[in-house]
């Protein structure tokens, strides 16, 4: 039986993070086109409390933006459905944290973008929402994942790799904390972690009832 607390099927977690990405950026390219005020908001090393928080919503190029949007639209929705609006939109932010230290840490150049975010929630996704994509599903964006980040470092890119790496298993550990405290719906996870849930709540019961 599912918790109640996760019976709603509209991910509105998942819409207010897309919506105010959009806000942010319409005001950033149609308010400061040439980016003069919003610079304090690019996550630099060394880092600002502006910067950790305002980079998250900053993008580079309207392809960009649709990317993340897209991601968002796709996966997000699984994950805003489990975990709850209000938890949703807090663990965004934690994701985009633990991206943003990683980036910092071990990279250290300038950034904008919410992909280590979304890196953060595909990640989730890959636990909470296992069995929502087809067998393959998870293995196939692990690839993508894997190939992208591969291709990234091979190739001297541009991309935040660090942040997306770090987003990526910040969102894995996460979902899985959620699942097995049982405050996520962990009925679409993978079978074998969710025997161990159930293991674990079953174990709680006992302590409990003792």
């Amino acid at each position: 039986m599912k918790n109640r607390l996760y019976t709603g099927n509209i991910p509105i977690g998942n819409y207010l993070v897309m919506l105010l990405m959009t806000v942010v950026f319409a005001i950033q390219f149609l308010g400061d086109p040439h980016q003069n005020y919003l610079t304090g908001l690019i996550l630099k090393n060394p880092p600002s409390y502006n910067g950790f928080l305002g980079y998250l919503w900053l993008h580079t190029s309207l392809l960009h933006i649709v990317g993340n949007l897209v991601t968002l639209a796709v996966f997000g929705r699984y994950v805003s459905v489990k975990v709850g609006a209000a938890k949703y939109f807090f663990i965004y932010i934690v994701l985009g944290y633990a991206a943003a230290f990683a980036h910092v840490l071990l990279d250290g150049r300038p950034v904008i973008g919410a992909s280590g975010a979304i890196y953060g929630i595909l990640g989730m996704a890959v636990v909470l929402s296992y069995r929502k994509f087809s067998l393959f599903g998870p293995w196939l964006i692990l690839i993508w994942i894997a190939v992208s980040l591969a291709t990234a470092v091979v190739g001297d890119s541009s991309d935040a790799y660090i942040a997306h790496i770090a987003g990526f298993i910040a969102g894995m550990i996460i979902a899985t904390i959620l699942a097995v405290c049982n405050l996520a719906d962990h009925s679409d996870t993978d079978p074998s972690l969710e025997r161990i849930i159930i293991q674990t709540i079953e174990k709680k019961q006992k302590q409990q009832v003792l």
